[in-house]
């Protein structure tokens, strides 16, 4: 397949967002206009309308050089600047922070759709930190965007790629719905036998509180390691991390560990470990003590809104906030009586494990991505056919 290089910069406009209190603060997030913040870019690299708050009609039209398009891409501009996502459904005129940047594709040179695949994969994240301004806190801009190459084959296979990588990330969505179904009802479940208790504890009365053991990141793989950047925003699970910590040993992590993400503790990262594995030291590590709950009953109540508005509520630091351990272990649990937290365990346990499942299954798309994109664009892969698929599909 033939394909040229051009700069991002020749073939999209590139804006920063607009920076202000008003975009963050949660007395315009009602009855307004959607905004998008970092928080709200998922791993698939689609933003829908269900996941976005609103900010306040007034400063609508004060911001209405902020407004964002259907096929618009955002970019995380500090931080996780591997964070992007395209906007498929914006027909309210959503706006966007000044923790983003705006990419807005050409038509008569690019398909939106196949620029957030080039985007989206592993390869093209790595290298986003590679050219990003700093390290401990890294930064892109305007500029460094508008320099990026993009392999560009015609307008005509762009389009056929786009829709093959739609199928799988129609796929992965749907996992992923499912899986955050599942996981907050399993919690509702947990939860109401909870608050229904007169006997309140704290939280480290229901933890597992011996030395954790450390486990040699040779002994670990990327699909086993948590970090902060793997753990997905809004409780949507975890995703293969990019790299190695530069440490020789981690936490190891066992089946049941509960694990939370500590730093910005409002982005509510969480994950039920269902392998072996290993967590960096920005993950809290929550084992259940078996003799007082289960682990499926302990995540029922880490998952709730209540533990997590508590975290960022009790969290120290204002850039960039981190949890309270000290806190975390005085927050309060109704612990009901063992046979009932057994009778929930085994209502929720074959959620989890549906759960888990769904989630290896989109470990393996996502692999299929990233093999698959490279193969297209060198024509390895005949697509003399598709059109037809397409059509019929």
């Amino acid at each position: 397949m033939e394909t040229k290089n051009v700069k991002l910069g020749h073939i999209a406009e590139i804006k920063t967002g607009p920076f202000g209190s008003a975009l963050h603060n949660s007395d315009y997030v009602s009855n307004g206009v959607p905004i998008i913040t970092v928080e709200h870019i998922g791993n698939l690299g689609i933003v829908h309308a269900s996941d976005v708050p609103r900010v306040n009609a007034d400063d609508y039209e004060r911001l209405s050089a902020y407004r964002l398009k259907t096929g618009d891409i955002v970019f995380s501009r500090v931080g996780a600047v591997d964070r992007t996502a395209i906007v498929q459904d914006s027909e309210d005129g959503w706006l966007f922070s000044g923790r983003l940047l705006r990419v807005r594709p050409n038509p008569d040179f690019v398909d939106s759709g196949f620029l957030n695949v080039y985007f989206s994969q592993s390869r093209f994240r790595k290298y986003m930190y590679a050219i990003a301004n700093g390290s401990t806190m890294p930064s892109i801009n305007t500029k460094i965007l508008a320099s990026i190459e993009v392999e560009l084959p015609s307008m005509q296979f762009q389009k056929v790629i786009a829709w093959i990588f739609r199928q799988i990330d129609e796929n992965l969505r749907v996992n992923q719905q499912i899986n955050s179904n599942l996981l907050k009802l399993s919690s509702n479940i947990a939860m109401a036998a909870s608050l229904k208790s007169e006997r309140i504890t704290d939280l480290q009365t229901l933890l597992d509180t011996s030395r954790k053991a450390n486990i040699s990141i040779d002994e670990i793989s990327l699909d086993t390691y948590v970090s902060n950047t793997s753990l997905r925003a809004n409780k949507r699970g975890l995703d293969t991390a990019e790299d190695y910590p530069s440490v020789k040993t981690v936490r190891a992590v066992e089946p049941g560990d509960i694990l939370v993400g500590n730093i910005r503790p409002y982005f509510k990262t969480i994950w039920f470990a269902d392998r072996t594995g290993g967590a960096s030291n920005d993950v809290i590590t929550f084992r259940a003590d078996n003799a007082v709950v289960t682990p499926e009953f302990l995540f029922g109540i880490l998952y709730s809104d209540l533990f997590f508005d508590y975290v960022t509520a009790t969290s120290k630091g204002t850039k960039m906030p981190r949890g309270d351990k000290q806190a975390i272990a005085l927050y309060q649990v109704g612990l009901p009586d063992k046979d009932v937290i057994a009778s929930v365990t085994d209502v929720v346990k074959p959620m989890f494990e549906q759960a888990s499942l769904n989630e290896r299954q989109n470990q393996q798309l996502t692999k299929l991505r990233d093999l698959l994109l490279p193969k297209l664009l060198a024509g390895d892969i005949d697509l003399s056919n598709i059109e037809t698929v397409m059509n019929n599909a």
